[in-house]
Parts: structure tokens; C-alpha cells; sequence
């Protein structure tokens, strides 16, 4: 590892991977072969500010002071979402325990969202 900050840490729920922000990305470990897969943010500097992991490890949600941004792990694809939070910056976020859905917090409000993948 780098001498880089990290914003977040956060395992995936299988605990054979982790995930971290750091500037401009969510970096994806392996813990197993010690690899790591960078998962950019909506915008080149933009620092993730909290990740969450789907109940099935499957996707990642990657919060910014610029929105959210919802991974596929494998294959890597992704999806921006518009929260409606105003000027307000998101603060976490969790998928529902079905991972149908997703809920995110904001200071001043909260917003979910139907997850459709």
C-alpha cells in the first residue's frame, strides 16, 4: 500500500475483498492475491467519502461530495445516480437487505432510491 489517505475502509460481505476511497477512486483489494482494481469517481478528483457493498458483494455505491456512483464488481460497469439532495452532500448510504434498494443520508435530508440493475 501507498502512503495514500484513506477516506474509507469497508469489507465486502464474503470478507475476500476490501475496499477503500482514495483520491479519485474506490480501490478494490484482493485479499487473497494482494490485487488491486481502481474504480474511478464521477469526477477525475473527486475523493469517496464512503463505499457500501450489496448484501451479495456484488455492487458497490460510492458516495462524493458530487453524488453517488453504484458499481458492478464483475463485470466493471457503473451507474450514476441523481439524488435530489439539493446542495446538500451526501453523507452514507446502505443497500436494503434484499439489495433492491438503496437509502442515502444527507445533512438537511434523505433520499432512497430503487436500485435497478
Amino acid at each position: 500500500m501507498s502512503n495514500e489517505t484513506l477516506y474509507e475502509l469497508t469489507y465486502a460481505p464474503d470478507g475476500k475483498s476490501t475496499a477503500a476511497g482514495v483520491w479519485g477512486a474506490v480501490r478494490l483489494w484482493d485479499l487473497e492475491t494482494r490485487q488491486a482494481t481502481d474504480y474511478p469517481t464521477k469526477v477525475k478528483n473527486d475523493t469517496p467519502r464512503w463505499v457500501s457493498f450489496s448484501p451479495d458483494g456484488r455492487w458497490m455505491a460510492v458516495g462524493t461530495f458530487r453524488g453517488v456512483r453504484v458499481w458492478s464488481v464483475h463485470p466493471k460497469s457503473h451507474h450514476d445516480y441523481d439524488l435530489s439532495l439539493g446542495n446538500a452532500t451526501p453523507r452514507r448510504v446502505h443497500f436494503s437487505p434484499d439489495g433492491r434498494t438503496f437509502a442515502t443520508a444527507a445533512l438537511g435530508g434523505y433520499n432512497s432510491v430503487v436500485f435497478t440493475r
